[in-house]
């Protein structure tokens, strides 16, 4: 998937892989990312959220990559000056 650039399967390739193979992993969502798809790297991380001794890694390198999804995101607003 990664080498024909289709990230659009990425997700089913995640949820087959798994948190144990956290690396495949990290690499699809970075490619999402290289082609202007956050969407899909959080569509992968998703997938991917399984048990496993890499769930945490993989959640920390989410955060790293998307921002935490636990806190909402913050938007400037314009104070009419």
């Amino acid at each position: 998937h990664i080498a024909t650039r289709s990230a659009t399967g990425y997700a089913v390739v995640a949820r087959d892989l798994g948190s144990e193979h956290w690396l495949p992993i990290v690499a699809l969502a970075e490619s999402a990312l290289r082609v202007r798809r956050p969407d899909i790297a959080a569509a992968v991380f998703d997938a991917a959220d399984q048990p496993g001794a890499h769930r945490d890694h993989l959640q920390r390198r989410r955060a790293a990559l998307l921002g935490d999804p636990t806190r909402p995101a913050l938007h400037v607003v314009d104070g009419g000056t």
